[in-house]
């Protein structure tokens, strides 16, 4: 109750601007990877800025990677100051303050939940999944829009296995083959600019850094072809700029 307090405090001190952003964060979660790495939900939230820029219209979108190419996604959208005025019917000199409050609390319980899904699946939509949400914020007007991927990114579906010695001597050997693979589907878009991306993943073995490193790069390079920002982590330690 304190931090909520200071928190709405500090954004009722906040001078209004009189510009209003858009911006949209990601979240992708492997539930196929026995080794969970869970996000922070206070980096990513820090990611938002509100108290420089509390005017602005904020979306967070959250799906994971599951053996099925079809998930539910999970999305919170905070209009613009302006636009939720309308919505504040009592003329509550606080409403704005307690609107980011209560969306900062959605994300929290969002991220906090995702350990609760299912867990370890036998196949792993990765590529599906990860094109599908680069593929909406391609299509946003936001002017900022992040992707976190919190994934081996070890694919085990119809378009390819790494969970098998031969898709593994591919991708460490032939790479190329395995981009290749990936954008005959069609499904990546061909226009990511403006988009930074963050793959954050900690192995636990050499030979799992050894197939991930080969695998982050596959995505790196294909991401950055068509304009995305692309980093790498082991940990959330700091929000996408």
């Amino acid at each position: 109750m304190y931090v909520c307090a200071s928190l709405l405090c500090v954004l009722s001190c906040t001078r209004p601007v009189t510009h209003y952003e858009k911006q949209i964060e990601s979240l992708i979660c492997d539930r196929t990877d026995k080794q969970l790495v869970l996000p922070s939900a206070s980096v990513i939230l820090s990611g938002f800025d509100f108290v420089h820029d509390q005017s602005k219209e904020a979306t967070f979108r959250l799906r994971l990677i599951t053996d099925r190419q079809l998930m539910p996604v999970v999305t919170y959208r905070l209009p613009s100051e302006n636009d939720g005025e309308n919505d504040n019917t009592f003329d509550d000199p606080q409403y704005r303050e307690k609107s980011i409050l209560q969306f900062y609390q959605d994300v929290k319980k969002a991220v906090s939940e995702i350990s609760e899904t299912d867990s370890v699946c036998l196949h792993s939509e990765c590529f599906r999944t990860i094109a599908d949400e680069l593929t909406v914020l391609s299509k946003s007007d936001a002017t900022k829009k992040s992707l976190w991927i919190f994934s081996d990114g070890f694919e085990n579906s119809n378009l390819f296995s790494l969970y098998t010695s031969d898709g593994q001597r591919t991708l460490l050997k032939h790479p190329q083959e395995i981009a290749a693979i990936f954008s005959k589907t069609g499904l990546l878009p061909e226009n990511l600019k403006n988009i930074s991306v963050c793959f954050v993943y900690t192995p636990a073995s050499r030979e799992i850094d050894r197939l991930f490193a080969a695998t982050v790069q596959v995505y790196k390079a294909m991401l950055e072809q068509r304009g995305a920002s692309v980093t790498i982590q082991a940990t959330t330690s700091n929000h996408l700029s």
